[in-house]
């Protein structure tokens, strides 16, 4: 027999009262109606654009849809990082081609997006995290979120020099290779210029920010074409 709710006719909602601004109210709104191929779900907490919730009714023409009246398998508390943000950087994840065991640098580790990706990266993927973010004090939510490494960015030079130490601390961690992928996950420009020299030979980036500000140009990479590579000439071979 299917579960039955009790479903109030009102319910609390918070609504953008004046468009334009960042004004909310709490108020009391009318319950409405699931249509065709639609659910009714409650949402417990308001904290943006990702609920979770049970479904307590169905509009009609849901006969033969997976989706079933009540809490199937994965509780609220283990549902609500999956979307978007979990799905996000699992996504980022699985395209970089890392392997179970390469190293994989996360840029914002400490962020919404990287803290998400750390957890997924090393519990669930077996990849060895290097976390990066701008400061020590991410360092212990980083590792707490699977990173084996973590490096703060304000120990470091601004600029150019600041980028090659970047980059040579990567490498060293990564015993000399560099690591197979990295994922930006943060707005920062620099960071984008930096995830390049982090990669061993045929290593992937993958971005997942949006670049602040204005753009900066990714070292040369931009002028390749696809699947194309360059190769210095020898000076010594005859022609």
């Amino acid at each position: 027999m299917a579960a039955e709710y009790q479903i109030p006719k009102t319910h609390k909602a918070a609504v953008y009262d004046n468009p334009g601004t960042v004004s909310i109210k709490i108020e009391d709104v009318e319950t409405p109606e699931p249509g065709p191929g639609e659910v009714l779900t409650p949402v417990g907490q308001i904290g943006g654009h990702e609920g979770v919730g049970v479904v307590v009714k169905m509009g009609a023409a849901n006969e033969n849809s997976p989706v079933k009246l009540g809490d199937h398998s994965v509780p609220s508390d283990v549902a609500a990082p999956l979307l978007c943000g979990g799905v996000t950087v699992y996504a980022a994840l699985t395209r970089s081609g890392a392997q179970p065991g390469d190293w994989v640098v996360i840029s914002g580790a400490g962020g919404g997006l990287g803290h998400l990706a750390c957890q997924i990266g090393s519990r669930g993927m077996g990849y060895r995290i290097l976390g990066i973010d701008t400061s020590d004090k991410e360092d212990f939510v980083v590792q707490e979120c699977g990173a084996e490494r973590f490096l703060a960015l304000e120990n470091f030079p601004k600029g150019d020099e600041g980028n090659e130490k970047i980059a040579a601390a990567v490498k060293e961690i990564t015993d000399g290779a560099g690591a197979a992928a990295a994922v930006v996950c943060t707005a920062a420009n620099a960071a984008y210029t930096q995830a390049v020299d982090f990669l061993k030979f045929n290593g992937t980036m993958v971005v997942v920010g949006i670049p602040e500000g204005v753009p900066v140009a990714i070292q040369s990479v931009y002028s390749l074409p696809p699947s194309k590579k360059t190769q210095k000439k020898n000076p010594n071979r005859k022609k």
